[in-house]
């Protein structure tokens, strides 16, 4: 898989708090991982039960 096409795998994040797709709750911020060469990606964890979630940021 090229560089471009893994991106393609994650979600982009709209600025707006994910719903878990397990539960329903909303997903709070679990990290935000920075890269100088690759897009960001925002990391959300659902606080019922533990689901993680990862999308895209193009800031």
């Amino acid at each position: 898989m090229s560089g471009d096409q893994e991106f393609l795998l994650y979600p982009m994040d709209t600025g707006e708090d994910p719903v878990c797709l397990s539960c329903g709750t909303i997903m709070n911020v679990a990290a935000h991982e920075a890269r100088e060469t690759k897009p960001d990606f925002i990391i959300f964890r659902c606080p019922h039960c533990g689901r993680t979630e990862k999308f895209l940021c193009e800031e």
